[in-house]
């Protein structure tokens, strides 16, 4: 029987934020008593809940433009309502989550002031009915097609001239489709030759309870001890390796169905196919690579690179998903062409910069580094 179907535990290395496109605002969230949890509110459901006498005092807040008093007035009925429940869990409590040192302070003059500070944070996909983080296995499945695509179009480590040559007779809005139909040999008018239709990744569930609101900020190399400049960013992020704290377990599964790869019609359609060795030794292959540049690259800026160091085990897949995974990793080596806004130049191997995110305890890390372990 075709061994199809494989799990693996999904394992964060380093801060993981697979965002919505959604944020948070200060009329979403309250902090808890003691200031170091934020609580995401149902401020709709709140609103519906006030009595007419309420609801009257609201509107008159709204109408006065006096924004602050219409949230705060919010506020004090939701901890009404969350006393009354003797601190039990409320239907007006999305979920909890725990607060950075960094973003603390941020995210307490917002609610403070919301009239000064944006105080947004960027939101995770959630299960609406549990609160659970959703991990999407579009996300996982896109950084696995990269990954092969890269190997595919440099075998043996070399720039395949004959995609080189075709390239150049392309026009620039269409370089990155026609890489992928050279990579992974099929005609744009037979999508069904693409081999990536034979792969799935399901969906998962992260426990919210193992999330963190953290800080994120902007450096460079060459400035490593300047004060990061621009707006203040905030993350829901997936607690790490990097964080050294237990992490929860969590699966997912991948289909690749070998079992169709053996049909004779599908042999003569799929030109360049993939089976389990390939799609994990390409990963590793490529994202390893990324990784150590990376890691040398940024030497001056990641002090506390050894906690998200891949300990591999046989089996595990290396991958970087979500937010901030920056070009470098989401592109294919020696075709990639990206370029840097402040230096005004292209890039063609790694960026000058790199977004890191404040660690549990102190620290930072960049973003999105995975494992996949068989389960």
């Amino acid at each position: 029987m075709a061994d199809t179907i494989r799990e693996f535990r999904f394992i964060p290395l380093s801060p993981v934020h697979i965002g919505s496109g959604e944020t948070l605002a200060p009329e979403n969230y309250v902090l808890s008593p003691d200031g170091g949890e934020l609580i995401a509110i149902d401020t709709r459901a709140l609103v519906r809940a006030l009595n007419d006498q309420g609801r009257q005092k609201y509107e008159a807040h709204l109408e006065a433009g006096e924004l602050a008093e219409a949230l705060d007035f919010i506020r004090k009925f939701f901890t009404a309502v969350q006393t009354r429940a003797g601190g039990k869990r409320t239907p007006f409590e999305l979920y909890r989550i725990q607060l950075g040192k960094k973003a603390i302070r941020e995210v307490r003059r917002a609610v403070d002031d919301p009239l000064q500070r944006k105080g947004e944070i960027h939101a995770l996909q959630r299960n609406p009915y549990t609160g659970d983080v959703v991990i999407p296995g579009s996300s996982i499945k896109g950084a696995i097609r990269t990954a092969v695509l890269s190997v595919n179009v440099n075998p043996g480590g070399q720039k395949d001239p004959a995609v080189e040559r075709e390239l150049k007779h392309t026009p620039d809005h269409r370089k990155a489709r026609r890489l992928e139909e050279l990579g992974f040999a099929y005609d744009p008018k037979h999508l069904e030759a693409d081999p990536f239709r034979l792969v799935e990744v399901s969906d998962t569930a992260w426990p919210a309870g193992a999330v963190r609101i953290d800080r994120a900020e902007v450096r460079n190399p060459s400035r490593p001890e300047t004060k990061p400049e621009g707006m203040q960013l905030h993350y829901e992020r997936l607690v790490s390796q990097a964080d050294n704290v237990s992490l929860p377990e969590c699966r997912l599964r991948i289909q690749l169905n070998e079992e169709a790869l053996w049909d004779v019609r599908v042999k003569a359609l799929i030109k360049r196919p993939i089976d389990w060795d390939k799609l994990a030794n390409d990963c590793n292959t490529f994202f390893s690579g990324r990784f150590n540049a990376e890691w040398t690259t940024f030497e001056a800026i990641l002090p506390d690179r050894q906690r998200w160091y891949p300990e591999m085990q046989p089996g595990d897949i290396l991958l970087r998903v979500g937010r901030h995974s920056h070009f470098d990793s989401l592109s294919v080596d020696n075709f990639r062409q990206g370029w840097n806004i402040q230096a005004k130049r292209p890039i063609y191997e790694i960026g000058s910069t790199r977004t890191l995110c404040e660690l549990a305890g102190g620290g930072w890390a960049p973003f999105g580094w995975v494992l996949l372990r068989p389960v």
